[in-house]
């Protein structure tokens, strides 16, 4: 399980395995649309239909994920 940050604001919660979504996973849009998918090996299987308390919880963690990046001191390459 865990977060990913997209570069154009998407955000992804949920399954992972070997780098890679897989499983049940949260697609968050930056207006707060959330879609729920099933993923195999990175590639989206199929759109599901997400429950109320589902998207609150994903909400809840994406909010934390942030915070604690937010919290991770900035590493500038040379």
């Amino acid at each position: 399980q865990g977060v990913y940050f997209f570069d154009d604001g998407r955000a992804y919660v949920g399954g992972w395995a070997k780098g890679q979504q897989h499983g049940i996973g949260f697609t968050v849009f930056p207006n707060s649309k959330i879609i729920k998918q099933n993923f195999e090996a990175g590639k989206r299987k199929e759109r599901l239909n997400a429950e109320p308390a589902e998207t609150e919880t994903v909400k809840a963690t994406l909010e934390a994920a942030r915070k604690a990046v937010a919290e991770v001191p900035t590493i500038i390459a040379q």
